[in-house]
């Protein structure tokens, strides 16, 4: 005998059993559908389980028997080494640092308070923040020899952050970073402006009838909207933030970075036309007057680009590691860009950054297996002599069919980058830069290294 189960129908006190149903027309025609039904249930064993599986992002699922079987997982797709070829022509387009092929991916979910929904069960080689950590050097036979570059790998375990900080070697050496040091003034202006207002103005104010954070979205995405260069903006926010607090902020002031590193350095640019004068939409106000020039130089190392990407991101986690005035809501502007902007209507910020070097896998599998909850925040330079220079943070999560993390499967990091010289032309080099971030990405994922 076949039971049948019907959850969307409500049969009201229909309480008799089938051998004593005494049936009109309407019913037999019911009865004859259910008795299809029972037929297409019909399993080779009275044991056998039958599962009515709903869509995904809900926790909708009715049993017959015994629970269902346990999620099947994707298998990690392989990726080729070599990255994918030049759509148009190779000697004038870069590929991968200006996105001139137009494949950049964003998530499919856009909460702006999203954080990574990753699990894990162990940490083994893994540390908590501010503990004395090993930088291993594993990383020497993936990227080119010249390359400065640290990788920092997250995991979450029970409410608690550990890190993994891996390297070439080269994780200490001080180099010029260029527009990647960029998301630091912004951050440094958000805290400055924090401070100055008793915490009511902040990245969330607009100047005049711009949002701030559409000048934040525009130095990502360099597109001139508002009559300003990118090094303008990053100038602005300079100006904003204080150049001198910028660099108490590598210091003492924050990161506790050695004193040979040092930032507040210009990004050049034309001159301002952007005012001081900031409005929150509460109708709270406040004016600066413009911090002066310095000629303090921008000199950091990857690792410290990558540690102050990690404390901006884990603001909500970790309290202790905070730049301190700054608020959660500035840093949803910083990496999202302007909430509810009306010349940015989709993603803004460090979401927007032209780079594709993170996205070094197969997004298409990337978003299906995390249900469109991943994250990248990124910022690129490029020097005066063809230094490339990255920093960018991924959340790459694994969700079962109900939008819950799969235990030691998601995975989270930030790399920070530096290649200095290499290939003929910076075409080839921008593609140097892919190749190595493609061969860590992938080894990431695939838990390797």
């Amino acid at each position: 005998m076949v039971t049948v189960a019907l959850a969307a129908v409500e049969w009201g006190n229909w309480t008799s059993t089938m051998a004593n149903f005494r049936c009109n027309a309407l019913s037999t025609l019911l009865i004859g559908s259910i008795l299809l039904l029972a037929r297409g249930l019909k399993s080779d064993s009275e044991d056998k389980k039958l599962v009515f599986k709903y869509p995904a992002n809900t926790s909708h699922q009715e049993t017959l028997s015994s629970p269902p079987q346990p999620l099947a997982l994707e298998p990690v797709p392989p990726i080729q080494a070599e990255p994918p070829e030049p759509c148009t022509d190779p000697q004038r387009q870069l590929q991968f640092m200006q996105d001139s092929c137009g494949v950049k991916r964003y998530p499919s979910n856009w909460h702006r308070d999203l954080s990574c929904t990753n699990r894990h069960s162990s940490s083994s080689g893994y540390h908590q923040s501010r503990e004395s950590y090993p930088v291993h050097e594993v990383l020497t036979d993936l990227v080119p020899p010249q390359m400065q570059l640290t990788v920092i790998l997250i995991r979450r375990i029970n409410g608690l952050l550990y890190y993994k900080y891996l390297s070439n070697g080269t994780s200490e050496q001080i180099f010029q970073p260029w527009s990647a040091s960029k998301f630091l003034a912004v951050a440094n202006a958000a805290s400055k402006l924090r401070l100055a207002s008793n915490y009511q103005v902040g990245l969330t104010a607009s100047v005049g009838p711009i949002p701030l954070g559409d000048l934040v979205t525009s130095l990502h995405q360099y597109d001139y909207r508002f009559g300003a260069s990118s090094n303008t903006l990053g100038r602005y926010f300079h100006n904003i933030g204080d150049r001198q607090r910028a660099n108490q902020m590598i210091h003492d002031h924050w990161l506790d970075r050695p004193e040979t590193e040092t930032f507040g350095g210009n990004y050049g640019g034309e001159p301002l036309t952007f005012q001081y004068a900031f409005h929150e939409k509460n109708g709270q106000r406040l004016h600066l007057s413009p911090a002066p020039i310095s000629r303090i130089r921008n000199r950091l190392s990857s690792l410290t680009l990558a540690q102050a990407l990690l404390y901006l991101v884990m603001h909500r986690e970790e309290p202790n590691n905070r730049l301190p005035d700054i608020q959660w809501d500035d840093l949803k502007t910083l990496f999202y860009g302007a909430e509810a902007s009306t010349r940015y209507p989709n993603w803004g910020g460090m979401s927007s950054d032209t780079a594709i070097y993170l996205q070094a896998h197969d997004m298409n599998y990337i978003e299906r297996r995390s249900q469109g909850m991943w994250r990248i925040f990124s910022k690129f330079g490029l020097g005066e002599q063809g230094e490339i220079v990255n920093v960018g943070y991924a959340c790459f999560p694994v969700v079962d069919l109900n939008s819950q993390p799969v235990t030691d499967r998601g995975v989270e990091f930030i790399i920070a980058a530096h290649l200095p010289n290499g290939g003929k032309t910076l075409v080839e080099r921008d593609r140097m830069m892919a190749r190595a971030y493609r061969s860590i990405v992938q080894r990431i994922i695939e838990d390797k290294i």
